[in-house]
């Protein structure tokens, strides 16, 4: 059964954690309403993020998702509540994907510094090279960057490219999202690739997970933080 996103809050502080990303990846995620014990849970995170909403399963059919784009007359309302829960937790960066937006000096305009883009994985046409990112950022120069390393894998299986991500781009990174692959996003616990891990190269860099962690709860969540805790400690 999923966590909701309360117990996720709970799980994820438990393994003392620094930093957080609320994922809206499905728009419906927003029906689940932050009380004050969340928001007062999440404040205890030093650095706090929000993933923006790449789709929505009206229905809850994963089958019959949309796909979104920003600006646009159906995503309004996606971004005022967006712009809620980030004001709520006071989040530091609002990450979208970059192929999810039509309008980068718009999306700009909404969010300012606070803004931010990741590189994108293999299956997409656009954004997983650095030259695609290059003229995002000609149209959005205040945006940050989240360098996805999961995404790099599917690239590049030497990680050489996520060198030349955060050589051009250093001085936005805001955060990274670490997973393993194994198919998608896996655990570093059950692949073992741990070459992944080589595509974090400043660890004074926020570090936010974004594997199936939670797979078996608390006990798988507790076994990928220390596993990854002893190889970046090695």
């Amino acid at each position: 059964m999923p966590f909701s996103t309360k117990e996720r809050i709970k799980l994820f502080l438990s393994v003392q954690s620094d930093s957080i990303e609320l994922s809206y990846i499905d728009a419906k995620t927003f029906e689940e309403k932050l009380d004050a014990e969340d928001i007062a849970n999440l404040k205890k995170f030093k650095y706090r993020a929000i993933h923006a909403p790449v789709l929505i399963t009206p229905d809850g059919i994963y089958e019959n998702r949309k796909v979104l784009f920003y600006p646009a007359e159906n995503t309004k309302e996606i971004l005022d509540q967006i712009i809620e829960v980030a004001d709520q937790i006071q989040a530091e960066t609002i990450l979208f994907h970059p192929d999810n937006i039509t309008d980068f000096a718009a999306i700009e305009k909404v969010f300012g510094e606070r803004l931010a883009f990741e590189n994108m994985d293999s299956r997409k046409e656009k954004f997983n090279q650095v030259k695609d990112l290059q003229q995002a950022y000609l149209l959005a120069p205040k945006a940050k960057f989240v360098l996805d390393v999961n995404h790099i894998y599917t690239m590049d299986k030497s990680m050489s490219l996520a060198h030349d991500f955060y050589d051009n781009f250093k001085d936005r990174l805001c955060h990274y999202h670490l997973s393993a692959f194994g198919g998608y996003h896996d655990c570093f616990i059950s692949t073992g690739e741990d070459i992944i891990l080589n595509g974090l190269i400043d660890l004074e860099i926020p570090i936010i997970h974004e594997g199936y962690a939670l797979k078996n709860g608390l006990i798988s969540l507790k076994a990928e933080h220390q596993y990854i805790l002893d190889h970046l400690n090695n």
